[in-house]
C-alpha cells in the first residue's frame, strides 16, 4: 500500500479482505499473527461464532491505549483472546508476554516466544566509545511509546541544548510512527533520522 494512505484506512481495507476470504474458506483452524485490536477483533468474533480454535502469535508489548475509542478495542480484544476458542495467545519474549496477562489475558494461555538462533550481542565484541563527539546513538525496534523511544527522543533534544554532539538513528516501524516523527520534528528534526524497517541480522553490522 503506499505511505500516503492513512495507516488505519489500511488496515480496515485489509480487515475486510481478510473477513471475505475468512467466509469463502471457512478454515477449521486458524493462525492469527497479529496483535492489531483493529484488525484482530473483528476475526476473533468470526472464530469465536464458527467455534473455530485460533492460535495468536504477537510481537508487541500490550499497553492500554488513551481515549474512550481505544480503550473499546483494548477491552474487546482481551475479551476475545480470552474465548474458549483461543488456546494459546503467544508474544516476543517474556516482557510482552507478562503484559498480556497485566492486561487481562488467562496466564495459562499465554507463551513467550522468540526467533530461534538470533544474532546477540554478546556474540560480538564490545565498542568503545570514543572520548569526543559526534557520537550516535542506534535503535532498532518497534515504534511505539511503550518501548521508551519518545523518552529517548527528548534526551537527544535536551543534550543537545547542552551542546553535546549526539545524533540518533531509529530503525522499525510500528503504531506511534507518525507520532514520534512528529516529536522529533518539533524538537530536534536534523539530529534524529528514521530508515525504516532493517533485517534483523542487518541491526548488529
Amino acid at each position: 500500500w503506499p505511505r500516503l494512505i492513512p495507516r488505519t484506512l489500511v488496515t480496515l481495507a485489509w480487515r475486510s479482505r481478510l473477513l471475505d476470504v475468512l467466509r469463502e474458506f471457512r478454515p477449521t483452524h486458524l493462525l492469527l499473527r497479529s496483535g492489531n485490536p483493529v484488525l484482530t477483533c473483528p476475526i476473533l468474533e468470526y472464530c469465536a461464532r464458527e467455534n473455530v480454535p485460533v492460535l495468536v502469535l504477537m510481537a508487541n508489548v500490550v499497553e492500554r491505549w488513551r481515549g474512550a475509542h481505544n480503550a473499546y478495542f483494548f477491552n474487546r480484544q482481551i475479551r476475545l483472546l480470552n474465548a474458549p476458542n483461543v488456546y494459546r495467545v503467544g508474544n516476543h519474549k517474556a516482557v510482552a508476554a507478562r503484559s498480556l496477562v497485566d492486561a487481562g489475558v488467562d496466564a495459562a494461555k499465554v507463551i513467550a516466544w522468540d526467533f530461534p538462533g538470533a544474532p546477540n550481542p554478546r556474540d560480538y565484541s564490545v565498542k568503545q566509545l570514543a572520548e569526543r563527539g559526534p557520537w550516535t546513538v542506534v535503535y532498532a525496534g518497534s515504534m511505539q511509546y511503550a518501548k521508551g523511544l519518545a523518552d529517548l527522543i527528548r534526551a537527544v533534544w535536551l543534550l543537545r541544548q547542552e551542546k553535546v554532539a549526539v545524533k540518533l538513528v531509529a530503525f522499525g516501524d510500528g503504531p506511534n510512527m507518525e507520532e514520534l516523527r512528529m516529536l522529533a520534528g518539533s524538537l530536534c528534526p536534523r539530529d534524529v533520522l528514521f530508515l525504516g524497517s532493517l533485517p534483523n541480522n542487518d541491526v548488529f553490522k
